[in-house]
């Protein structure tokens, strides 16, 4: 929340859709860890999670990518992005 409110010049109402978020991430690890100790029964379910913990991954990669390169055209080319240019990245936009 303190990275939001020093970067982004907003009304401290319009900050509650972030702290709800906050609050049901919890809520919603919870409930993922209970169904995935459910699932995981067999080697095979087991896989199946792995290969899902997998793809979601990629898509948070693939969307914080894009994020930064609509963010910071200036500091991103096509290529990919080392961990530290990314670092680099975001603490220039929390600063």
């Amino acid at each position: 929340m303190q990275g939001i409110e020093r970067s982004v010049a907003l009304d401290p109402s319009a900050l509650e859709y972030f702290r709800l978020h906050i609050d049901l991430d919890v809520a919603h690890g919870e409930m993922l860890e209970r169904c995935l100790i459910r699932w995981a029964t067999s080697e095979a379910n087991r896989n199946e999670i792995r290969r899902g913990a997998l793809r979601s991954l990629e898509a948070r990669a693939a969307f914080w990518s894009a994020l930064v390169e609509q963010l910071f055209p200036q500091d991103v080319s096509s290529d990919n992005l080392t961990r530290r240019q990314v670092d680099d990245l975001d603490s220039r936009a929390y600063s």
